[in-house]
């Protein structure tokens, strides 16, 4: 479902008022006994609490609703700003819906854009012009602001599932991520690379290491309170060695009529990952494999999915524009939560219920044996208790020893 222009309106105001009174994180959970009422009532605050829970991040959806102002008014238009109004076009359903998308940015009045946007994007008028070159150049600023939020974990040495951000973070800033340290060699990768290249035929002849995570099966073990009938399932995946040019975010495909006891197949394979030990000088004792759960409300339809499409577009324009290569990999790190912020403001996406989440690792150069492994998803109350009324998942994922497009 796509964001009309008063369900917009009303959700930026409803994220303002919730910028200065959040509610309190249990609200957003699904609770025992939940009435389709009070479920309904849960949801219509979930978006908004989660806009102004990732206010620091929320740097396109000015750009973008400032677009819409300036069209309305016939300013011309950067190319940013075209291909924002572009997106924006993909979720408003009428033309008079995508100009009103600029009056609400009008209407939130200079206090609420302040509680809503960061302050350096917060104040944008008609006259103003934002550009793929200059944003390229803001974006990579955002990591050290992302990296400081409550759902990113930096791995420790004993670590365990329950340390992970809780039920309440999630639901409340969205998907969450795990960062283990991974110092890259003083060499670096690019010289490394260089390096090889130089070698020559023989060096160059080396199989790089490729492992693809299958999600194979789930079975449900506890059903996910407050969902009517059966649970729609699909699950986040992240693998990563701590290196951003390493990291890889993935969503397996939902599969409906889970309730407990019942298993389904996924037979998907859902995130590629190469690594080259040769090239990158260092061996592979540091990967990661981060899975969330996640109860589907939003559907996946064909509009859905040419807005993420379009999204993805975006982003990587703006990572093209990053001139300093140092700052490519915090670049690529940023984008996602700003992407994500602006995608979920108009497709109504992060209204689903977090399951739980787990993480398995480190692994090393065994991934490039075959192997399953089965790992549950669920949440963990901060004394490593399972928490109640999220659901339970077990799946079953498999690696194996080779890459997928």
């Amino acid at each position: 479902m796509t964001t009309t222009a008063s369900s917009l309106h009303r959700t930026l105001t409803m994220a303002a008022e919730a910028a200065s009174a959040p509610r309190a994180a249990s609200a957003l959970l699904p609770q025992e006994n939940e009435t389709a009422e009070q479920r309904a009532a849960r949801k219509h605050h979930l978006l908004p609490e989660r806009l102004a829970a990732n206010r620091e991040i929320n740097h396109l959806t000015p750009i973008m609703l400032n677009a819409c102002r300036k069209a309305e008014a016939g300013k011309p238009l950067t190319d940013l700003e075209s291909d924002l109004l572009d997106l924006a076009r993909l979720a408003a359903p009428t033309r008079n819906d995508l100009f009103r998308y600029g009056v609400a940015y009008t209407e939130l009045g200079a206090e609420g854009r302040a509680a809503l946007f960061p302050d350096r994007i917060a104040e944008l008028t008609p006259e103003d012009a934002c550009t793929y070159a200059q944003v390229s150049q803001e974006v990579a600023d955002y990591w050290p602001v992302i990296s400081q939020m409550p759902n990113v974990a930096f791995h420790e040495p004993g670590m365990s599932p329950q340390d992970m951000p809780s039920g309440e973070v999630v639901q409340r800033f969205g998907w969450s991520r795990i960062v283990p340290p991974r110092p890259i060699p003083a060499a670096g990768r690019g010289q490394g690379r260089a390096a090889r290249d130089l070698a020559g035929a023989a060096d160059a002849t080396r199989d790089p290491m490729c492992a693809t995570v299958h999600v194979v099966r789930a079975k449900c073990h506890e059903h996910t309170w407050g969902e009517p009938g059966t649970d729609e399932v699909y699950f986040t995946l992240q693998v990563t060695d701590g290196d951003p040019d390493y990291t890889f975010d993935r969503t397996t495909k939902t599969v409906e009529g889970f309730k407990k006891g019942v298993t389904k197949d996924y037979n998907q394979p859902v995130v590629a990952w190469m690594h080259d030990d040769e090239v990158d000088e260092a061996p592979i004792t540091n990967v990661w494999i981060s899975i969330q759960g996640w109860e589907e409300d939003h559907g996946k339809s064909a509009l859905v999915k040419k807005i993420g499409e379009k999204a993805r577009d975006i982003s990587e324009k703006l990572i093209k524009g990053v001139k300093d290569p140092s700052k490519k990999g915090d670049m690529a790190k940023g984008i996602g939560g700003i992407i994500l912020a602006i995608v979920s403001l108009l497709t109504e996406w992060w209204h689903d219920d977090f399951i739980g989440q787990n993480f398995l690792g480190p692994w090393g150069p065994d991934l490039r044996d075959e192997r399953s492994f089965n790992v549950m998803v669920v949440q963990y109350t901060p004394d490593g208790h399972e928490a109640k009324g999220s659901g339970k998942y077990e799946v079953t994922l498999k690696a194996t020893h080779e890459c997928y497009s």
